[in-house]
Protein backbone atom coordinates (compact mmCIF):
# COMPACT_ATOMS: atom_id res chain seq x y z
CA UNK A 1 0.00 0.00 0.00
CA UNK A 2 2.83 2.41 0.93
CA UNK A 3 4.10 1.97 -2.64
CA UNK A 4 1.43 2.73 -4.22
CA UNK A 5 0.95 6.08 -2.53
CA UNK A 6 4.63 7.04 -3.80
CA UNK A 7 3.74 6.29 -7.05
CA UNK A 8 0.76 8.76 -6.74
CA UNK A 9 2.97 11.41 -5.20
CA UNK A 10 5.70 10.92 -7.90
CA UNK A 11 2.66 10.63 -10.59
CA UNK A 12 1.90 14.48 -8.88
CA UNK A 13 5.03 15.94 -8.96
CA UNK A 14 5.19 14.79 -12.06
CA UNK A 15 2.13 16.36 -13.45
CA UNK A 16 3.33 19.65 -11.85
CA UNK A 17 6.49 19.84 -13.87
CA UNK A 18 4.26 18.78 -16.83
CA UNK A 19 2.00 21.86 -16.24
CA UNK A 20 4.68 24.28 -15.81
CA UNK A 21 6.46 23.29 -18.81
CA UNK A 22 3.36 23.90 -20.95
CA UNK A 23 2.99 27.95 -20.56
CA UNK A 24 6.76 27.82 -21.83
CA UNK A 25 5.64 25.52 -25.00
CA UNK A 26 2.61 27.96 -25.55
CA UNK A 27 4.36 30.78 -25.59
CA UNK A 28 7.23 30.02 -28.02
CA UNK A 29 4.80 28.85 -30.36
CA UNK A 30 2.61 32.04 -29.35
CA UNK A 31 6.10 34.02 -30.63
CA UNK A 32 5.97 31.90 -33.63
CA UNK A 33 2.86 32.62 -35.20
CA UNK A 34 3.27 36.52 -34.45
CA UNK A 35 6.53 36.60 -36.27
CA UNK A 36 5.00 35.16 -39.36
CA UNK A 37 1.62 37.34 -39.48
CA UNK A 38 4.42 40.50 -39.04
CA UNK A 39 6.14 39.02 -42.20
CA UNK A 40 2.82 38.47 -44.05
CA UNK A 41 2.02 41.95 -43.42
CA UNK A 42 5.37 43.13 -44.62
CA UNK A 43 4.87 41.74 -47.49
CA UNK A 44 1.43 43.26 -47.82
CA UNK A 45 2.69 46.41 -47.34
CA UNK A 46 5.18 46.18 -49.57
CA UNK A 47 3.01 45.64 -52.36
CA UNK A 48 0.84 47.91 -51.68
CA UNK A 49 3.44 50.46 -51.40
CA UNK A 50 4.62 49.39 -55.18
CA UNK A 51 0.95 49.29 -56.78
CA UNK A 52 0.51 52.78 -55.25
CA UNK A 53 3.68 54.29 -56.09
CA UNK A 54 3.67 52.92 -59.98
CA UNK A 55 -0.02 53.91 -60.62
CA UNK A 56 1.07 57.65 -59.39
CA UNK A 57 4.38 58.13 -60.94
CA UNK A 58 1.60 56.74 -64.55
CA UNK A 59 -1.39 58.88 -63.39
CA UNK A 60 0.78 62.65 -63.23
CA UNK A 61 3.38 61.23 -66.18
CA UNK A 62 3.03 63.96 -69.27
CA UNK A 63 1.85 61.17 -72.00
CA UNK A 64 -0.83 60.91 -73.98
CA UNK A 65 -4.18 58.54 -72.75
CA UNK A 66 -3.16 55.70 -74.84
CA UNK A 67 0.60 55.62 -73.64
CA UNK A 68 -0.75 55.97 -70.34
CA UNK A 69 -2.98 53.45 -70.54
CA UNK A 70 -0.77 51.29 -72.33
CA UNK A 71 1.58 52.22 -68.98
CA UNK A 72 -0.89 51.27 -66.74
CA UNK A 73 -1.50 47.89 -68.29
CA UNK A 74 2.07 46.95 -67.96
CA UNK A 75 2.43 48.16 -64.41
CA UNK A 76 -0.14 46.22 -63.41
CA UNK A 77 1.28 43.23 -65.20
CA UNK A 78 4.37 43.92 -63.52
CA UNK A 79 2.80 44.46 -60.20
CA UNK A 80 0.56 41.20 -60.48
CA UNK A 81 3.57 39.03 -60.75
CA UNK A 82 5.47 40.67 -57.74
CA UNK A 83 3.10 40.29 -55.61
CA UNK A 84 2.20 36.88 -56.67
CA UNK A 85 6.03 36.13 -56.40
CA UNK A 86 6.08 37.94 -52.95
CA UNK A 87 2.93 36.34 -51.54
CA UNK A 88 4.39 32.90 -52.41
CA UNK A 89 7.97 33.82 -50.54
CA UNK A 90 5.54 34.86 -48.03
CA UNK A 91 3.80 32.10 -47.51
CA UNK A 92 7.08 29.20 -48.44
CA UNK A 93 8.36 31.33 -44.84
CA UNK A 94 5.28 30.39 -42.96
CA UNK A 95 5.54 27.15 -43.72
CA UNK A 96 9.23 26.77 -43.00
CA UNK A 97 8.60 28.51 -39.88
CA UNK A 98 5.46 26.19 -38.78
CA UNK A 99 7.10 23.10 -39.23
CA UNK A 100 9.85 23.92 -37.55
CA UNK A 101 7.67 25.20 -34.20
CA UNK A 102 6.12 21.76 -34.94
CA UNK A 103 9.16 19.66 -35.10
CA UNK A 104 10.65 21.47 -31.54
CA UNK A 105 7.57 21.15 -30.08
CA UNK A 106 7.28 17.18 -30.79
CA UNK A 107 10.92 16.65 -29.54
CA UNK A 108 10.04 18.71 -26.11
CA UNK A 109 7.06 16.90 -25.60
CA UNK A 110 8.98 13.66 -26.53
CA UNK A 111 11.76 14.50 -24.18
CA UNK A 112 9.36 15.67 -21.30
CA UNK A 113 7.78 11.97 -22.07
CA UNK A 114 10.47 10.04 -21.80
CA UNK A 115 11.69 12.01 -18.32
CA UNK A 116 8.71 11.52 -16.90
CA UNK A 117 9.06 8.07 -18.08
CA UNK A 118 12.28 7.56 -16.69
CA UNK A 119 11.24 8.93 -13.39
CA UNK A 120 8.18 6.89 -13.07
CA UNK A 121 10.52 3.80 -13.63
CA UNK A 122 12.97 4.69 -11.24
CA UNK A 123 10.74 6.09 -8.69
CA UNK A 124 7.79 3.20 -8.97
CA UNK A 125 8.11 0.06 -7.63
CA UNK A 126 6.31 -2.78 -8.33
CA UNK A 127 3.53 -3.34 -6.08
CA UNK A 128 2.94 -7.23 -4.64
CA UNK A 129 -0.10 -8.45 -4.26
CA UNK A 130 -0.86 -10.96 -0.85
CA UNK A 131 -2.18 -13.97 -2.08
CA UNK A 132 -5.40 -15.75 0.59
CA UNK A 133 -3.94 -18.73 2.51
CA UNK A 134 -5.46 -22.14 3.25
CA UNK A 135 -4.51 -21.59 6.65
CA UNK A 136 -8.18 -20.13 7.96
Amino acid sequence: MAGLRQQKKNLKKVQTKLSDLMPVITTKVAKKKAQRKAGAQLAVGIATGVAVGAAAGLLFAPKSGKETRKDIKNKATEVSATVKDKSSHAAEAVKETSAKAVKIVKEKAAEVGDSIKSKMDKKCEPVEHETPSDEL
